[in-house]
């Protein structure tokens, strides 16, 4: 008997808690949040340049991240095509979020990157020195020589400047 009065007082007591606890769940649960349109338009004034074109766009849309367990809003971005996530963990970083074809380090790119310049014609003196040292076992300080020795070509006129080379002609090494 003495059970069912604390059941009962219980009850009572907590019913405007359970009430209310069941409001804010129903606002949660109907929360929604609208980023915008996806508008497209123009007008046709010749060939496209292909800087002027956007390569792809992704959506993540509701259905696709309402049942996704997640602890924190930048793993969302794990859902998307091409995005890869790095778990750091130092300190306070949530993350690093890398997106396919924006990659700019590691052994790998650096070989392509040295690769296509030969392919095209285009001088990488810096990238293929540092590779050199790194992985084919130059000595970095003959390498450093040989990198400031070499005459400087297209630089100065690209950047608008104008100096003297340390090493070059007239200089002390």
């Amino acid at each position: 008997m003495n059970s069912l009065k604390w059941m009962m007082l219980g009850s009572i007591l907590f019913s405007p808690v359970i009430a209310l606890h069941a409001e804010t769940n129903q606002l949660l649960d109907d929360s929604s949040l609208t980023l915008g349109n996806l508008v497209v338009s123009g007008a046709s004034d010749g060939p496209l340049m292909s800087r002027n074109i956007s390569t792809s766009v992704d959506i993540l849309d509701q259905e696709r991240i309402e049942d996704q367990n997640v602890n924190y809003t930048w793993q969302l971005f794990d859902q998307l095509p091409g995005v890869m996530l790095t778990q750091y963990n130092m300190g306070n970083e949530s993350g690093k979020i890398s997106f396919r074809g924006f990659n700019g380090e590691g052994e790998v790119n650096a070989v392509s990157v040295i690769d296509l310049a030969a392919r095209i014609g285009v001088s990488l003196p810096i990238c293929e020195a540092v590779h050199s040292v790194l992985h084919r076992g130059a000595d970095l300080e003959q390498t450093f020589r040989d990198l400031w020795a070499r005459p400087i070509e297209a630089e100065p006129n690209a950047l608008g400047l104008s100096f003297r080379h340390p090493f070059g002609a007239g200089a002390r090494a």
